[in-house]
């Protein structure tokens, strides 16, 4: 009698125990269970790309647009390579105006 569970050192075993095992299952009609792999929708990768295209495209059109109203305009001043402003500054004011709208 030959045992067809799982064998913790199945690795380490020799080739004829192996076979032998296989062997058994087949015999037993034993079929090994698949695992499981959840497969990604096609139509959320898809929605993914996109979006992600969608955002480089946007930025591309925005960096044409600066470039088509630095070629129209001259600029007098110099500095031609100026980056976007990315911070916000002190637009939106923070804790100190909260604190003086309070008092």
């Amino acid at each position: 009698m030959i045992f067809t569970g799982f064998y913790k050192n199945f690795n380490r075993l020799s080739d004829e125990d192996k076979q032998a095992i296989f062997d058994e299952r087949k015999r037993l009609g034993i079929v090994p269970k698949k695992s499981r792999r959840s497969k990604a929708s096609s139509v959320r990768t898809k929605t993914s790309a996109l979006t992600k295209l969608n955002r480089e495209i946007a930025s591309l059109k925005v960096k044409f647009k600066d470039l088509q109203g630095k070629r129209g305009a001259t600029s007098d001043d110099g500095d031609e390579a100026q980056e976007p402003q990315d911070n916000a500054g002190d637009q939106f004011g923070g804790r100190k105006k909260k604190r003086k709208d309070k008092e």
